[in-house]
């Protein structure tokens, strides 16, 4: 079974997991970590979980957990020069909001370990904007898996 950052998973009997549709964030391997984002149309906003790897991975193999897919928005699939420039504008800005936050290596588990992650707190502050705007424009990226062009909507 290979487990790859940005596959979804259909989840159920995972401790720490409601059981649901999963996209996969990121992989510790050498901490046994796995690091999940529920896909789901709830407009609540998320945070990212960790589980056991290892768990994950007998489960797999069991077959309680599965490969699955998740459609993408058109809006994502688009080619960029067909995209019109107030959207490219609202997304780079927007990504503005996050790209900090998304290049340190250890952010997400930052994120997962702590009840309210320090580290987005100093990036809306440093950004001049709310927690929750940083908070939903990194559930988009999240939920759409991980690319530039999923945080405008």
């Amino acid at each position: 079974m290979q487990v790859e950052v940005n596959s979804v998973w259909n989840i159920s009997n995972l401790d720490g997991c409601v059981d649901g549709i999963y996209r996969t964030l990121a992989i510790y391997s050498e901490i046994d970590l796995i690091i999940l984002f529920l896909l789901d149309e709830d407009k609540k906003l998320r945070k990212p979980i960790k589980v056991s790897l290892n768990a994950f991975a007998e489960l797999a193999k069991q077959k309680t957990i599965t490969m699955s897919k998740y459609e993408l928005p058109a809006y994502i699939i688009r080619k960029e020069e067909d995209t019109p420039k107030a959207q490219l504008l609202k997304r780079n800005n927007s990504y503005q909001l996050i790209s900090e936050l998304i290049s340190q290596p250890d952010f997400l588990l930052d994120t997962t370990t702590n009840t309210r992650s320090k580290l987005i707190t100093v990036q809306a502050k440093k950004q001049n904007t709310y927690v929750q705007k940083v908070y939903r424009t990194l559930n988009l990226y999240w939920k759409y898996g991980q690319d530039l062009n999923v945080v405008v909507r």
